[in-house]
This record gives structure tokens, sequence and C-alpha cells, in this order.
């Protein structure tokens, strides 16, 4: 919340100073030997890669979400798609399935509801 100091920062700032203060303890720890405070330095200076999605075009044949996951399981057999990937594409196909299934279900609640109604 606005107004409201971070106890971490509040922490270094009372035993180092400051961040830079922090930072040079760090650095003498790290030239002493400690592989924690160097990893820290390594991890300041050169950042550890994020993961990132890659762009992949799949010619998906079919109309069926049974199509669908018979295609990209057979990218991901034929090397064109990364297990990862595919299991994100399965999950969005599974997502589908369950909206169509709530609304297949929605539609068949009212046409009970209209026939019960209809007949009172």
């Amino acid at each position: 919340p606005k107004g409201r100091t971070d106890p971490i920062l509040a922490a270094i700032t009372k035993e180092f100073g400051g961040e830079p203060g922090y930072w040079d303890h760090v650095a003498k720890a790290a030239k002493d030997g400690d592989k924690h405070c160097l990893s820290l330095l390594a991890a300041r200076i050169c950042p550890p890669f994020k993961a990132r999605s890659i762009c992949v075009e799949l010619d998906l044949e079919g109309d069926t979400s049974k199509d669908y996951t018979t295609g990209v399981l057979d990218a991901v057999a034929g090397g064109k798609l990364p297990p990862d990937e595919a299991a994100s594409l399965l999950s969005a196909i599974l997502a589908g399935n369950k909206l169509e299934m709530i609304e297949e279900l929605e539609q068949r609640v009212n046409q009970m509801e209209e026939r019960k109604n209809g007949y009172s």
C-alpha cells in the first residue's frame, strides 16, 4: 500500500546504509568465496533467461476437438511442436470442450423447463 515501507528495504537500510552498501557487502563476500553471494551478483549482472512461448503455425485439419487433438499430438510426434506448447494447446482445446458442454446442458435444461411449463 501507498506510504508503507518495505520491511526488507528497511532492514537493508538499517544494516548496510542502503542498497549500494548491501551490494558492496555482497561483492566483498563473493570475493572471499561465498558462493551464494557470487550467484546473487551473477543474477544481478546477467539475469536468468525467462521462458518464452514460441510461435508455431499448425495446419489442423478437421472440425472436431478430436481432430485438433490428433493434429497437435501428430505435431509433437513429428518434432514440429514442443511438448510444453502442446500441453498449452490441449488445455485450450479442453477448455473449449467444457464451454460447449455447458452450453449444451444449458440448452437442454431450458428445453425441459419450457416443456414442463408448457404442460402445466
